[in-house]
């Protein structure tokens, strides 16, 4: 298998059979054109609507890609969402990218073109002085604040070296190597939001090559986030990784590359 897209899915009833569509039709237009073998890994964590029913739906039409369709048994968080969509995907690059579809599919084709000149990490990079912003003057304001946290987040991130030289940590969409992607994903432990930062770190300590692609961001109004408690739990969350190295929690060298 060439590529597999993860999909992590939550709440999304209301835009999942539209976002299937055109994952379908560029999944279709890789295939025709560029002759690759391509996965859809769809995975629910345990969505309380109907996305389950139209992930199933989906299955059973016809489609020249391969289908899984996995469903957490509880609502574990996108951090365990995703790793388990990664770890089940038997491509040779491994993408995942958020399911309202924020990032075209023509930008998950940037990052697969990445990762094919060999790079072990491509990740979406809101903040690069070409990535471009398509957005509707009604969402400007949660913009503002999504953006202005996620900046504040991805600095802190670097001012505690975690991973000191990557400017956006939490884009959506961010692809790996099968070999890095078995490596960072079978070791975390971060279930939440904050899981992005676990990845980037561990790929940091590996010296792998992780490149920030530019992006054109189709945005989308998604869930609000509190400056104050999620801001404080991410600071959590980077102190509990500091605390997993010092204890040896980590396996800090990727044999296998």
């Amino acid at each position: 298998m060439d590529v597999s897209l993860i999909i992590p899915i939550y709440g999304a009833e209301s835009f999942l059979k539209k976002s299937l569509e055109e994952i379908r039709e560029g999944i279709l237009h890789r295939i025709q054109n560029f002759k690759e073998s391509w996965e859809l890994v769809l995975v629910i964590d345990a969505s309380p609507d109907l996305s389950e029913d139209i992930c199933r739906q989906f299955l059973n039409q016809n489609h020249p890609f391969s289908i899984q369709l996995l469903v957490n048994e509880k609502n574990s968080g996108k951090g365990v969402t995703v790793s388990r969509g990664m770890l089940a995907a038997t491509g040779k690059y491994r993408i995942f990218t958020d399911c309202d579809l924020a990032y075209p599919m023509s930008e998950v084709y940037k990052v697969l073109e990445t990762l094919k000149t060999g790079v072990d990490v491509a990740i979406a990079s809101r903040t690069h002085k070409d990535t471009r912003y398509i957005i509707s003057p009604t969402v400007t304001r949660h913009l503002y604040q999504r953006h202005l946290m996620s900046r504040m987040f991805s600095a802190l991130v670097r001012y505690t070296s975690l991973i000191p030289e990557t400017h956006d940590t939490q884009g959506g969409l961010k692809g790996f190597q099968a070999s890095t992607a078995q490596f960072i994903f079978s070791q975390l432990k971060l279930t939440g939001f904050s899981f992005d930062v676990e990845v980037l770190y561990l790929a940091h300590v590996a010296k792998l090559k992780v490149v920030e692609v530019p992006i054109t961001l189709h945005y989308h109004v998604g869930t609000t986030m509190s400056f104050l408690s999620d801001g404080l739990g991410m600071f959590l969350d980077i102190c509990r990784i500091h605390w997993w190295r010092w204890k040896g929690h980590y396996q800090l060298e990727k044999t296998d590359r």
